[in-house]
């Protein structure tokens, strides 16, 4: 018996490695990139997804999720992305942190007693969209300005360099900093990330988020695998959404055995907010691609 279920086992390790070795070749094929129109309308579709989800989206406790929804509304000039961006906005407190990232011009005081019940990625942020002195003087916000902080900090956190160059960005928005080093570390973690992409084919929201941060911060488009935005087009779900969940192995009442950013599951594709935003962000950078 033990001996069956150790065959059983070590065949099911098998054919995970087999399927993975597949996947990854798959993900690395030789492909022709989307055109604009089909960008375009995976686009409309995704914008029609979060109309119709509207007050959930709006909902949310996420800011930098709506920052994309805003910063989307304003490459694309889409009045109901916009709206809902506005809406957002008008809601937030006065004396909200966040209040920087939707407005360059913010007077909002910092207040440090809530600050540091922040996770460090939110406080690299901050600092990038304010250059307060205090904040850069924090050990946690100087160690996100160095190239090894996710291998030291947060070794198995598969979304550690993804944040960390959004924080990077952020700073290069606002010029904190100094502009060669943060030149230099974005360019690095780009090519961790393209890295990354490179040998992970699990097409859910991680993976949406990787190429995103790729497209945003500007990597050299031969980091950008055409291979890699077909798949998103392929993986978004029919309501326009995408979601985090990757179906291989179809089962009963529409569930799959498949990925997840977490390992395998039996779930049911279906789409999220976060990833549906992550989607339209991406969209509309690609389509205002010159």
């Amino acid at each position: 018996m033990i001996r069956k279920l150790r065959n059983l086992l070590l065949l099911f390790i098998g054919l995970l490695l087999l399927t993975g070795a597949i996947m990854i070749k798959n993900n690395n094929r030789v492909e022709v990139a989307p055109t604009k129109e089909e960008l375009a309308a995976s686009l409309e579709k995704a914008i029609q997804y979060l109309d119709a989800n509207r007050d959930r989206l709006l909902a949310q406790r996420d800011p930098i999720l709506l920052w994309m929804i805003q910063e989307s509304g304003g490459l694309t000039k889409d009045e109901r992305l916009q709206t809902m961006a506005a809406a957002y906005v008008a809601a937030l407190s006065a004396t909200s942190p966040w209040q920087h990232l939707f407005k360059r011009e913010s007077q909002t005081p910092l207040r440090m007693e809530i600050l540091t019940t922040l996770p460090d990625y939110n406080l690299h942020f901050l600092y990038g969209l304010t250059c307060d002195e205090r904040l850069g003087a924090m050990a946690t916000v100087q160690q996100q300005n160095e190239p090894d902080f996710c291998l030291k900090k947060h070794p198995f956190s598969p979304i550690c360099r993804t944040h960390q160059l959004m924080g990077v960005r952020l700073m290069q928005r606002r010029g904190c900093g100094d502009k060669s080093h943060n030149a230099a570390l974005a360019a690095g973690m780009q090519q961790k990330i393209q890295t990354e992409l490179t040998w992970d084919p699990r097409v859910v929201d991680l993976y949406l988020q990787r190429i995103l941060v790729l497209v945003e911060s500007g990597a050299p488009p031969e980091l950008i695998k055409p291979a890699w935005l077909r798949n998103v087009l392929t993986a978004q779900l029919p309501d326009g959404g995408w979601g985090n969940f990757q179906p291989l192995i179809p089962m009963w009442k529409s569930r799959a055995i498949g990925f997840t950013a977490k390992g395998v599951w039996l779930a049911r594709p279906q789409s999220t907010l976060h990833a549906t935003v992550e989607g339209v962000f991406l969209m509309s950078l690609l389509t205002s691609w010159n």
